[in-house]
């Protein structure tokens, strides 16, 4: 069963399907056969998904809190920019997330290299990954 990705109308993303790459974000390579919330992102928004079958990305935008600007990573800490992460099939470097060769990772992880950058799109496909900036 392929993998499905699915994000709601305020920002909540739930995966299903085949999660053996850990791909779903669930921090497990299970597969499910009905949508479960990806609670790493609960409860920020999330504002893009890109996915393929071995991987995904996923983009937290930039939140404006009357005149000044926040994005927080998975401790709390506050973030300058926009934040990409990756999660699933990284053998090749596709997903971003470390200057090491990393076989998968299951739990989302932000991306290296992008920090401070505003991101307008992600995209996933095969072996590789891209982000367009502002």
């Amino acid at each position: 069963m392929e993998p499905l990705w699915l994000c709601s109308d305020t920002g909540c993303l739930f995966t299903c399907g085949d999660g053996s790459f850990g791909q779903l974000g669930h921090g497990d390579c299970n597969s499910h056969c009905s949508s479960l919330k990806v609670s790493y992102f609960d409860p920020k928004h999330v504002d893009q998904i890109a996915c393929r079958m071995r991987h995904s990305l996923v983009l937290m935008k930039v939140l404006s809190m009357g005149s000044s600007i926040h994005s927080w990573d998975q401790s709390g800490a506050s973030l300058s920019g926009d934040t990409v992460y990756g999660f699933g099939f990284g053998k090749r470097g596709q997903l971003g997330v470390s200057m090491d060769n990393i076989i998968s990772i299951s739990l989302p992880q932000a991306t290296v290299g992008l920090e401070g950058v505003e991101i307008v799109s992600i995209d996933a496909n095969g072996d590789h990954s891209a982000t367009l900036s502002a």
